[in-house]
C-alpha cells in the first residue's frame, strides 16, 4: 500500500501523516496475519512550509497555491509514475496472483497520484471498450488495484475524460472500484481557497475552478453515518453498498435534472461526498471513525480477477460484521 501526503506535511519521522499511515499498515498486517505480507510505501515531498514562526501560524495557509506549483513540478518530472510503475512491475512478476496494490493520495498528494495514474486509467478503459454500442467492458486493469483520493486538490476538468466513461450505452460487468475519491463539504481549502487560486491563474470555467470533490455533476456516491439496517434498507443498489464502522457508502440515484451525475451501476470510477461529521476539514483524514472505515474498505478490496471477487459479497451475510458488500 502506497500513500502520498498532502499540504502541510512532509516525510519527517515525526510527521502526523507518516505516523498514522504506519498505524494503518500495522493494522492491515495484523488483520492479514498468516495470509499475506503488507508493505507500506510512504512518499514524502516538500509540502510543509518552514518559514513562519509559531506566533504566525495562519500565514502558513498562504502557501496553498505555492505548494500546488511544487506538486505540479513533481508531477511533470514523472517520478511518481516511475514509482507506481516499479511497484506494478514487481506484482506482475508474482506467481501467486493474489497480490494487490492500493495507492492513496491526500490533498496535493492526490493531485500527484492522479497525474501519475489518470492517463493509464483512461487508456485501459478505452482499450477494454466492447467495441460496439450496448456491449460490456472487459475487466479493466489499472496501474493499481485501487486508487483512493482523499480531499483531492485538483480541478474537476482533469477528470472529464474518465467521467466520459459513464455512458448508459455500455456497461461494466463485475468490475471492482478502480478509483475512489472522497471529499468533505467541510474542506474549505479545496472548496474556497482553490477556486481563488484558479481565478488568479486566469481560469474561468466551473470545471476549472472547482475541485473534483465539490463538482456535483461528477458525484456518484455519498458516505454518511448510518446503522447497518438503515444503510441497506435505504440502499440504492444491493451490490454497490458498503457499510463499515458506522458509515454507509452508497451510490446515489440517477438525477441529472438536479445537476448530479448519471451514475450507472458498476462504473469503477467513484466520486463521493461526505459531511463534516465524518471528515471535519481538509487535513482531518485520520479521525477514528473514518480511518476505521478506510481500513475496512481497503481490507475488503479483492484482486480484480473473477476468482477473487466473491469475497466482498460474502461479507454481507452477517449484519453484525464490521464490513459488507462493495462491488464498484
Amino acid at each position: 500500500m502506497m500513500y502520498i501526503h498532502g499540504w502541510k506535511h512532509n516525510g519527517d519521522r515525526g510527521d502526523e501523516d507518516r505516523k498514522r499511515f504506519g498505524e494503518l499498515v500495522d493494522k492491515l498486517s495484523a488483520a492479514n496475519l498468516h495470509k499475506k505480507q503488507v508493505l507500506g510505501v510512504f512518499i514524502g515531498w516538500n509540502a510543509k512550509p518552514r518559514l513562519f514562526p509559531l506566533t504566525l501560524p495562519y500565514l502558513e495557509n498562504l502557501t496553498f497555491w505555492s505548494k500546488k506549483q511544487v506538486a505540479d513540478r513533481i508531477a511533470q518530472s514523472a517520478v511518481v509514475t516511475k514509482i507506481v510503475g516499479a511497484v506494478g512491475a514487481v506484482l506482475n512478476q508474482s506467481q501467486s496472483g493474489k497480490d494487490q496494490f492500493v495507492a492513496i493520495g491526500h490533498s496535493f498528494g492526490a493531485r500527484l497520484l492522479f497525474s501519475a495514474t489518470g492517463q493509464t486509467l483512461i487508456y485501459q478503459t478505452e482499450y477494454n471498450h466492447p467495441g460496439y454500442p450496448g456491449g460490456r467492458y472487459k475487466p479493466i486493469r489499472g496501474p493499481a488495484d485501487a486508487i483512493i483520493l482523499l480531499n483531492p486538490a485538483f480541478e474537476a476538468s482533469l477528470f472529464t475524460a474518465i467521467n466520459d466513461a459513464s455512458r448508459h450505452e455500455e456497461r461494466f460487468d463485475s468490475q471492482l472500484p478502480l478509483l475512489v475519491s472522497i471529499s468533505s463539504v467541510g474542506d474549505l481549502a479545496t472548496k474556497k481557497a482553490f477556486p481563488v487560486g484558479q481565478w488568479l491563474d486566469s481560469y474561468r470555467s466551473e470545471r476549472e475552478m472547482t475541485t473534483l470533490g465539490h463538482y456535483h455533476r461528477f458525484q456518484t456516491h455519498v458516505l454518511y453515518p448510518s446503522t447497518y439496517e438503515t444503510c441497506f434498507r435505504n440502499r440504492f443498489s444491493t451490490d454497490e453498498t458498503f457499510f463499515a464502522s458506522g458509515l454507509c457508502f452508497a451510490r446515489i440515484p440517477k438525477t441529472p435534472s438536479l445537476g448530479l451525475a448519471e451514475s450507472y451501476p458498476h462504473n469503477p470510477f467513484l466520486v463521493a461526498s461526505t459531511s463534516e461529521d465524518v471528515i471535519k476539514d481538509h487535513n482531518d483524514i485520520w479521525g477514528d471513525q473514518f480511518s476505521s472505515w478506510l481500513f475496512d474498505f481497503v481490507n475488503a478490496l479483492q484482486r480484480r480477477l473473477p476468482a477473487h471477487r466473491i469475497g466482498l459479497e460474502d461479507q454481507a451475510v452477517n449484519p453484525g460484521a464490521r464490513s459488507s458488500r462493495c462491488q464498484s
